[in-house]
């Protein structure tokens, strides 16, 4: 469930709108990062076959000897954070990929090297490329520990990022019309409520709450609820 924003991350979003370079746009994001103890961020598109990390990447402040590091050795193909994406569609972090069971001791070790360069924690949004391809935006800390509302804040704040830095629609292009049910559907998930609260507070099933979600996120071409939130919020049909 998505806690409900603080000022600062609808300030933030809007602020984006005023920035009209990419360069501006990351350089905000990675300030808004940074009080939460985040150091270092990268928005990449994950490479296919044949294609390397580093013209798959959209923005990037790079971890310096760490990522020279991960480039010379080719992690990319057997890092789990980065084979974790195609598990999910939510935000997961470090701890999240080392206690999962599918990945190898010599997949995992990938990410006990990272600690050894003095990354303790990361976060990693699941975002999809213009060209439908799986993509994240992954944020890596020296310290750890992260709220929930803090998650939520950093989660917010790069889905309001990626939206500006690749909108989904051409500029000046109309956003798709959302049925009444939809636009209240996405008014309470932007509110942080669950399915279930929301059927409560509509007076409709749980499922048919699903179902217009599903049907809006559709219209706004986004893999995530928050997404399309996020997408009505900027287009003025729903308030947060």
């Amino acid at each position: 469930m998505v806690t409900k924003p603080n000022l600062k991350v609808l300030d933030f979003a809007e602020r984006l709108d005023s920035l009209k370079s990419k360069n501006a746009i990351w350089e905000a994001f990675v300030s808004f990062v940074a009080p939460y103890g985040f150091q270092y961020a990268g928005y990449v598109d994950l490479p296919g076959p044949g294609e390397r990390l580093q013209d798959a990447m959209v923005c990037n402040s790079p971890l310096t000897d760490w990522f020279r590091h991960y480039l010379r050795n080719n992690y990319v193909v057997n890092d789990p954070i980065v084979l974790h994406r195609s598990k999910t569609a939510l935000p997961y972090t470090m701890d999240d990929v080392l206690a999962c069971p599918d990945y190898e001791a010599s997949q995992k070790r990938i990410l006990h090297e990272l600690m050894e360069f003095g990354i303790k924690a990361t976060i990693n949004i699941p975002l999809r490329s213009p060209r439908n391809g799986l993509a994240m935006i992954g944020l890596a800390s020296k310290d750890s520990g992260l709220s929930p509302d803090q998650q939520a804040d950093l989660v917010l704040g790069a889905l309001s990022t990626s939206l500006r830095l690749r909108p989904p629609f051409p500029d000046g292009a109309p956003l798709p019309h959302l049925t009444d049910r939809e636009r209240e559907c996405l008014q309470w998930v932007a509110l942080g409520r669950s399915d279930q609260e929301i059927g409560e507070a509509l007076k409709i099933s749980e499922k048919t709450v699903n179902f217009h979600i599903e049907s809006a996120k559709r219209k706004y071409a986004v893999s995530s609820r928050t997404s399309a939130a996020v997408m009505a919020a900027k287009a003025g049909v729903i308030r947060v």
